[in-house]
């Protein structure tokens, strides 16, 4: 692929694709992408893994295709050189400070990107989701397709998004899974307060599981328990952080 399209006889990257064959060669339809989440996932294993849960017929009808996107994994690395502690969960997780400030998040954040821009390199500045998009179709065009299908999830119903709109001509089937913002300004952030929203409303459900012996160790008795517990919890927790 090339580093940047806009040159493209220049430098060149690797995109790894890993592709398991369809289980009846005689219903084949195509080939079905599946567009790691993120930004950032690897999906390399996508099609050994959820993949293989996809129903009979969906097996049958599609090649299973699943890749790195650049910069990622597998494919042509890219590396900011950041800290152990800088990589932890917990830094890169924009949780706020104990006492519910920002400050702590927002100066990791500045940090990292500080970091990358001057560390990660010229790939660094070539990863984008029209570039991803624009990778996807070359997967396409290696694979022989002439039209692509594709299951994206979260971050990659965005990528999705973006190569339908880019390459309308070349989408057949294009599932759009637990769906990002569409609109590039708020995609991180409206996806928290989706997020949030979501699961809000199905908590009820997780009550009812909970508290369900069939599920295992059940951690209270009736559902309505559930919430104080967790909020319980959550308080101990901001005041006494685990390590």
């Amino acid at each position: 692929m090339p580093l940047d399209y806009a040159r493209p006889n220049g430098w060149q990257i690797d995109i790894a694709v890993s592709r398991i064959r369809s289980e009846r060669p005689g219903d084949r339809r195509g080939a079905l992408l599946l567009i790691p989440g993120g930004p950032g996932n690897s999906c390399l294993n996508g099609p050994s893994g959820k993949g293989q849960r996809l129903p009979d017929s969906v097996r049958a009808a599609y090649d299973l295709i699943g890749f790195d996107p650049r910069g990622v994994g597998s494919s042509t690395p890219v590396t900011c050189d950041l800290t152990h502690e800088q990589l932890a969960t917990v830094n890169l997780r924009a949780w706020p400070d104990a006492d519910g400030g920002l400050t702590g998040p927002v100066t990791r954040a500045h940090t990292v990107a500080e970091t990358c821009a001057r560390d990660g390199g010229e790939l660094v500045r070539h990863i984008s989701i029209r570039n991803e998009a624009r990778d996807i179709d070359r997967i396409r065009q290696a694979l022989g397709e002439d039209r692509l299908s594709a299951w994206g999830h979260s971050y990659g119903t965005y990528a999705g998004s973006v190569y339908a709109r880019m390459f309308p001509d070349r989408t057949d089937h294009w599932v759009l899974d637990s769906n990002d913002d569409p609109n590039p300004r708020r995609v991180a952030r409206q996806w928290q307060a989706n997020y949030a929203i979501a699961v809000e409303d199905t908590f009820p459900a997780f009550a009812a599981w909970a508290t369900d012996p069939a599920n295992g160790p059940v951690v209270a008795d009736r559902p309505e328990q559930v919430r104080p517990l967790f909020l319980r919890l959550a308080a101990e927790l901001d005041r006494d952080p685990l390590p």
